[in-house]
This record gives C-alpha cells, structure tokens and sequence, in this order.
C-alpha cells in the first residue's frame, strides 16, 4: 500500500538517507516496513536565518500486512497516496501561448 508522510522537517544540510528514519519517526511505522520512498515535494523554510529547513513530503509503501493499523491510527501526517502515473515528458516541444 502506498501512503504519503508530509510536513517531515530536516536540516538544511542533512543528508536525505535519513529520510526514512524521519518518516518512521513520525508515522509510527517500523522502519523495516518501509520500502520504496519517494519524494513526492520538497520545499526550503528560509523563515529562520539560523535554523533553515528542507521540509519533505514523501511516498512510501508499507510491506506489512497491516498498514490499514498504521493508516488510521497515526494518521495525523499520512494519506493515501493518488496511483496517478506520472505525464509523459515529451523532448523538444515547446508549449503554445494561449490564443488571444
């Protein structure tokens, strides 16, 4: 099953390996059970001069049997992941502008 944990916050200089130490941390989820970790946003808080933060929203699938547990018991920062396969890139096409 594939969740998504947000609002995961790590240091500016941290490593992104420990992303899923993060994501047990705060999904409650033995890190054994999470495979496959994906980074669905990534975003920089610059608010604090002194204390700059990456803040992580990743997609994660869960090997246990039950992650249904997980979902709703510690669902304060997990959902359900959308399984939307990404648009296709297409080389060397240039959008159009918008018809006036």
């Amino acid at each position: 099953m594939k969740l998504v944990a947000t609002d995961l916050k790590m240091p500016f200089n941290a490593d992104e390996s420990a992303l899923k130490l993060m994501i047990s941390a705060a999904t409650r989820i033995p890190g054994d059970n999470i495979n496959n970790i994906r980074i669905v946003r990534r975003s920089l808080d610059a608010r604090d001069k002194n204390d700059i933060l990456f803040i992580y929203s990743a997609a994660f699938e869960v090997t246990d049997r039950d992650y249904d547990r997980y979902y709703h018991n510690f669902a304060r920062n997990i959902g359900k992941a959308a399984d939307k396969a990404p648009a296709p890139q297409v080389k060397g096409e240039q959008p159009q502008p918008a018809p006036v």
